[in-house]
């Protein structure tokens, strides 16, 4: 099979430069059964860890319910928001969310959070909530 290239946005490839790209990579060998290589499994969240930020960072409004936040232990305000899956949730919880019960800001205003700590507390919040 031919090898092409688009020639936008300004790339420009001759035959030979395309050859030599061409030879330079690894063959494809379609007679490879094996499975592609896994990827390393997430650890789970550390709920004590998360219960510590929660009580430190995310209390202000996720224990009454202010601004929309879905309330602490609220199982019918958890429940959608859980179906959606853990990822989602933290996605939104460390980027920011405009949702149509409220705003999330970005790791709840606190900047100086990892990742990691708001995951550990979106699955705090989410266990105490089902």
């Amino acid at each position: 099979m031919p090898l092409t290239l688009p020639l936008r946005l300004g790339l420009c490839a001759s035959r030979s430069s395309v050859s030599s790209v061409a030879r330079s990579m690894p063959a494809c060998n379609s007679s490879d059964s094996s499975p592609p290589a896994a990827a390393a499994p997430r650890t789970a969240p550390d709920l004590k860890a998360g219960a510590a930020v929660y009580q430190q960072d995310c209390s202000g409004c996720h224990a009454s319910g202010l601004a929309g936040a879905p309330a602490f232990g609220d199982r019918k305000a958890w429940k959608a928001r859980i179906a959606q899956g853990l990822p989602t949730l933290v996605d939104h919880a460390v980027n920011g969310y405009q949702g149509t019960a409220g705003v999330m800001p970005a790791k709840g205003g606190h900047s100086e959070l990892s990742a990691a700590q708001v995951r550990n507390a979106v699955a705090y919040m989410i266990e105490k909530s089902r």
